[in-house]
């Protein structure tokens, strides 16, 4: 009914709005409005950890591993700037849990990089992560 939750085979979380029931009273349609739309993620970010390989000289060099890509994020305003002065400070709120630790990466679509400072789980119900993040300059 109208303001309960359904989760569709992907995952994803949505609210009824609207139920009607057909004529024959074998189908139902449902309008409903997706946490996407809901929490205003309108963003997309990639999970990213760092590793190592040894270059032909024999020195470490290190990159980023995609772990996932396609998140649903939110980011807050800029917070403060770090006081390190490596960058800036700012939170994200994203709609799935993932195996992430600080000092892991996420990038975003524009190609900035943040490192997570810090990890909240959950946030509102379970599911929901927040972070603390600095992106690098």
């Amino acid at each position: 009914m109208e303001g309960d939750e359904i989760e569709d085979a992907a995952g994803d979380h949505w609210v009824i709005l609207e139920v009607n029931r057909s004529e024959l009273n074998r189908l139902w349609q449902c309008v409903a409005r997706g946490d996407a739309v809901r929490f205003g993620l309108d963003e997309y970010v990639d999970h990213l950890k760092t590793g190592h390989a040894k270059t032909p000289a024999g020195t470490l060099q290190q990159f980023y591993q995609t772990v996932k890509t396609g998140i649903a994020a939110k980011f807050s305003p800029v917070i403060k700037s770090d006081k390190t002065g490596n960058g800036e400070s700012c939170y994200v709120i994203i709609r799935e849990q993932l195996d992430a630790e600080t000092g892991d990466f996420l990038r975003r679509a524009d190609g900035a990089i943040f490192t997570i400072r810090k990890i909240t789980n959950p946030l509102y119900r379970s599911g929901w992560t927040e972070m603390e993040l600095v992106r690098h300059i």
